[in-house]
């Protein structure tokens, strides 16, 4: 990676993370400064003004969160990355709210810090681009009208003087105007990749979507290779072994990054939609969360009584069975010690395809069934949920797919259905 002519403002508490992470940015930016909490590191931005700001958030004296509020109270736009725990979901939208550009996990990877630096710098450079070329236009643009009224104040006195310059005239300004309009069709031109080298990637919620999909896969590939490591060191290690668990790993992979572009497009009504399968999306959501449901010892009854075809889309249909595997799963282990059981059934109803799932948790009190779907809105404590998952089914199915999600109590506990 080559050194980018940057000046990076690094802010964070700890002494030896702070001088370990210097050592690490000035082997790729110019200059490197360092302040030890939000208070010092405002008064370095004020005196420095640097290229990027990268803060912790938990700091004595003044936090990140209000430093990076004072940073845009001064109107600034400056790169600013935000370091973080997974936990800390609450700081994660306040950030958000305030505008940063990325986040860095602790413990921090090297490799991810720079590749965000490589990023940034990306960005930067881009816009210093974007900024001279906007300049150039406006440049052009000027001598143009500079030309235009020139122009005119000529024709205006060369039509005065001379009768017998008319038909010069005309032919003059017919080479003008196609002049103008190959002009405007390369300022347009311009303008479009501007905008397309310009754009960033969607902050704000999708993120908490984002992090709340992945959740699960995360830990699925946490528990496979886990499992490979155990066997590994119990001399059980066979090659099909090896190979079915790195397959699994890999189609969880795959439906994360699907999950990345599912999210780029939600709000996108172009999309084109499909025909598939309910049973083959059912199964293969499934075999995502089988480590997990294993591991809290929960049983899963699948009942197929008659397996339809959806017009939609797949992978988001997969991520509101997902929600609500999720879902079931976490009401199961807090309510439930043992005899665990979460039960899906395939069917048709009145020509429409209906997925019901439902559990032995207990079921949904009623002061709080008509609030499930809200966005924000979530029954667990702490840092347990976002609120977004529900939201998240409720949008995909009855916007997005012209169905229908609604959920209930049986004897047992709660049962969604799902009709689209």
């Amino acid at each position: 990676m080559e050194k980018h002519d940057l000046k990076i403002l690094f802010v964070e508490d700890d002494d030896l993370m702070r001088n370990t992470i210097k050592n690490v940015l000035e082997k790729n930016a110019r200059t490197v400064l360092l302040a030890a909490n939000g208070e010092e590191g405002l008064e370095l931005y004020k005196q420095e003004a640097p290229d990027i700001v990268i803060t912790d958030i938990m700091m004595p004296v003044m936090n990140g969160l209000e430093m990076i509020h004072q940073i845009r109270r001064l109107g600034s736009n400056v790169k600013i990355v935000v370091v973080s725990a997974y936990s800390e979901k609450e700081n994660f939208l306040k950030a958000i709210a305030l505008g940063v550009n990325n986040f860095l996990i602790k413990p921090i990877s090297y490799k991810n810090l720079l590749n965000v630096l490589e990023e940034l710098a990306n960005v930067i450079l881009l816009e210093k681009n974007v900024e001279a070329e906007k300049l150039e236009k406006l440049q052009a643009q000027e001598e143009l009208k500079k030309a235009h009224a020139e122009l005119e104040d000529r024709v205006i006195e060369r039509t005065q003087e001379l009768a017998i310059a008319n038909q010069q005239l005309v032919e003059f300004q017919e080479t003008l105007q196609d002049k103008i309009e190959k002009s405007v069709t390369e300022i347009r031109l311009k303008d479009h990749i501007m905008m397309l080298q310009s754009r960033q990637a969607v902050m704000g919620e999708m993120i908490g979507h984002i992090a709340h999909q992945w959740r699960q896969p995360l830990n699925t590939i946490g528990l496979l290779t886990q499992s490979l490591l155990f066997s590994y060191r119990n001399s059980n290690l066979s090659d099909e072994m090896l190979e079915d668990r790195v397959n699994k790993i890999m189609v969880v992979l795959e439906h994360m990054s699907e999950t990345i572009d599912d999210f780029r497009n939600f709000f996108n009504p172009n999309r084109e939609k499909i025909n598939f399968s309910v049973l083959s999306v059912v199964q293969k959501t499934l075999s995502f969360v089988e480590s997990s449901f294993q591991k809290h010892k929960i049983e899963i009854d699948l009942e197929i009584e008659e397996d339809c075809q959806v017009n939609g889309y797949e992978n988001e249909y997969s991520q509101v069975l997902m929600n609500l595997l999720i879902n079931a799963k976490d009401a199961l282990v807090s309510q439930n010690e043992d005899n665990r059981k979460i039960w899906i059934r395939v069917s048709r109803r009145m020509g429409k395809s209906c997925l019901e799932i439902g559990d032995n948790a207990g079921g949904i009190s009623p002061e709080i069934k008509d609030k499930l779907f809200d966005p924000y809105f979530t029954t667990k404590t702490g840092e347990e949920g976002t609120g977004l998952g529900l939201y998240i089914c409720k949008t995909i199915v009855e916007q997005k797919m012209s169905g229908y999600i609604d959920v209930s109590n049986d004897e047992d506990g709660a049962v969604f259905t799902i009709i689209i």
